[in-house]
């Protein structure tokens, strides 16, 4: 019994071998026809919360300008071409190389006699275009340097215009927008673009255009030297892409709501933002406009 268990032993042993040899020979039938490898696992990639931006802190009120309270006569407008310079205008010309380093830092000058100066715009440190409440324009290659470095030049309405008075409208200017040092776009009250390509060089370089559709032009932006877009009363928006080019190149807008509207800002092409009488914020976009009140 006990040689007839070895020899069963052995042979079963033996074909142990022998399949384990075969398997080994031949390929199995997963192996002749390998599965296509299976689709990488995307990598899901999230992107670090970017740094938030610094809060901007606002500073306490810093009187800068001396004028009565409640003369009729504030600061209505501020262009800065750089951190060193800033002017503003109201009843004077206030300029400072260090906007930041309080009241002494600022001078004021005074140079369109009793008129207000409604609108300023710097394109650079070497010109500042102003527009006043009587039809002129003042200019500046040095704005820092007084009453002298100012050159004050009637452009709009009849000569000696006073202050407007019903009818004499057009002698309020009442915005500019100089997007490059050759282009300056000023705005009347009464409904007139007022527009040069040499702000420095006398009257006959300021051309007058009349808007149709406006009765009232108030405030004006011009993000690049092909685009101006005005403001005014009714909710009127002139948009002109050539601001040299005439009536005929100015589009006129009515939006809802017929509010005036008091001032436009562009930073680009695609944004514009404008204010009204009543509270009101109206963004403009290149394919849209909505107002939001910003109560």
């Amino acid at each position: 019994m006990f040689r007839l268990g070895v020899r069963a032993y052995m042979r079963v042993a033996v074909l142990a071998v022998v399949l384990i040899l075969a398997a080994c020979s031949s390929p199995s039938k997963a192996q002749s026809s390998p599965q296509p490898s299976a689709a990488p696992t995307p990598i899901l990639v999230t992107p670090s919360a970017p740094a938030a931006a610094a809060k901007l802190t606002w500073a306490a009120p810093v009187r800068v300008d001396h004028q009565p309270q409640f003369a009729g006569i504030g600061l209505s407008a501020v262009s800065c071409p750089g951190i060193h310079l800033c002017v503003a205008v109201g009843g004077n010309v206030l300029t400072s190389t260090n906007p930041t380093g309080g009241a002494g830092a600022w001078a004021a000058t005074k140079i369109s006699g009793a008129n207000s100066l409604n609108g300023v715009s710097c394109p650079t440190i070497h010109l500042c275009v102003a527009v006043d409440a009587a039809g002129n324009v003042l200019t500046s290659s040095n704005p820092t340097k007084g009453a002298a470095a100012w050159k004050v030049t009637h452009v709009d309405g009849p000569a000696g215009c006073p202050p407007p008075t019903e009818g004499l409208a057009r002698c309020f200017l009442g915005g500019v927008a100089c997007p490059s040092t050759i282009l300056c776009v000023a705005v009347d009250q009464g409904g007139n673009v007022v527009i040069s390509k040499n702000p420095t060089g006398g009257a006959t370089a300021w051309k007058v255009t009349h808007v149709a559709g406006t009765a009232l032009l108030n405030g004006v932006s011009c993000p690049t030297p092909t685009l101006c877009i005005a403001v005014g009363d009714n909710g009127s928006v002139a948009v002109s892409t050539n601001p040299f080019g005439g009536s005929a190149a100015w589009k006129v807008t009515h939006l809802g709501g017929g509010g005036f509207l008091a001032g436009v800002s562009c930073p680009t092409i695609s944004l514009c933002v404008a204010v009204d009488d009543i509270g009101n914020v109206i963004i403009g976009t290149a394919v849209a406009i909505a107002s939001t009140n910003p109560a």
